[in-house]
């Protein structure tokens, strides 16, 4: 019996990276990808793959357990072949759709860093787990998808015991049982998965940490980067008296009260259309920023965050007094600029200043 060619847009993401790859390592993620492209919403997270050039191998020296599978945003990396770790095909589908549903957000204007950046560190940790359980909520879906078209490893890994987010399964499960079919496609279904992942304690838990981590990192890394940028700044100051490094380095700014920085929020989980209903289905933008998703799962979790929030607050006042610094040589060299902070202003008078407190 002839082999059935493979469909175009698993080819179109096959190619790139494919002289990283074995031929047996190809053939297997073909494998893996033909029966994703038979779901309509596999075929969008395919398509948004392709066009971003995405590329997918294997390599153990950089995916490293318990993590299985690890994307930037341009390429795919799994730890283990299947073959040779603990999990099977079904599951491995599943990973690999969590990582493209990834590679949707990244699409989708996501940047880390910038979050972390922009936003205070409570609502980039926030944006973090939203990350993990949309791309979770997202892979039960395509493995929904795919057992009504008659795929059905990954519904069977779903539904094994002990399978990491039966939770979030069984949520799925229970609004499809209500609802039908309509929940799929409505994505009310993927909501539901969504909203049980933070209930998920060790796997919230796990990302917790991940993210406070990694946000430590990239504060640390603004303090050098403002060095690094000395003179840029100094100009920026000298042309700008308004200009604020540690408002531009490390803002600050709450979800809640900034529209732009909740557009780009709900933007990184909006479908092609530009609509967003896994915001509509959880209740809105101001339950998911609410105090239920925001709860701290992991059992150190209030040292963790005091230890970010701790390295925030001291890279902050670090870009303060190197602003005071560059001012203080601007204003040495005959260039008016005011000190940073708040400056009571006083209007002239013409009789002597009462003594005591101003009022």
């Amino acid at each position: 019996m002839p082999l059935k060619p493979l469909p175009e847009i698993v080819k179109a993401l096959l190619a790139p990276g494919i002289g990283r790859r074995t031929p047996e390592e190809t053939a297997f993620f073909a494998h893996a990808l033909v029966p994703v492209a038979a779901t309509k919403t596999g075929q969008e997270l395919l398509r948004v793959a392709a066009d971003r050039g995405v590329s997918l191998r294997f390599d153990s020296g950089i995916i490293r357990p318990p993590t299985v599978a690890a994307t930037t945003g341009g390429v795919i990396i799994f730890g283990q072949h299947p073959q040779l770790s603990s999990i099977g095909m079904g599951q491995f589908m599943l990973s690999l759709v969590h990582e493209l549903a990834h590679v949707r957000q990244f699409a989708n204007g996501f940047e880390n860093a910038a979050f972390i950046r922009d936003s205070h560190p409570e609502d980039a940790l926030l944006v973090l787990k939203m990350l993990e359980a949309e791309a979770t909520a997202t892979a039960l879906q395509v493995g929904w998808e795919m057992y009504q078209a008659g795929e059905t490893r990954p519904i069977g890994a779903m539904l094994a015991p002990g399978f990491q987010h039966a939770p979030a399964v069984q949520a799925f499960r229970d609004r499809v049982m209500v609802e039908g079919s309509w929940a799929v496609m409505d994505g009310s279904a993927k909501a539901a998965a969504c909203a049980a992942w933070f209930g998920e304690e060790a796997v919230v838990s796990y990302y917790e940490e991940e993210g406070i981590r990694n946000a430590r990192r990239v504060v640390g890394s603004v303090v050098q980067e403002a060095h690094r940028k000395r003179g840029v700044l100094r100009q920026m100051l000298s042309e700008n008296h308004e200009f604020s490094l540690p408002g531009h380095f490390l803002a600050g700014t709450r979800l809640a009260n900034d529209l732009p920085l909740c557009r780009r929020f709900m933007e990184v989980f909006s479908e092609r259309d530009g609509s967003c209903p896994l915001m509509e289905h959880m209740g809105g933008v101001d339950h998911v920023l609410g105090d239920r998703f925001r709860k701290l799962h992991h059992p150190d979790g209030t040292r963790l965050m005091a230890g970010l929030m701790g390295d925030w607050g001291n890279a902050r006042i670090t870009l303060a007094a190197l602003e005071n610094r560059l001012r203080q040589e601007l204003r040495g060299e005959g260039i008016l600029v005011p000190p940073s902070g708040p400056v009571l202003k006083i209007r002239p008078r013409r009789f002597p200043m009462p003594q005591g407190r101003l009022r």
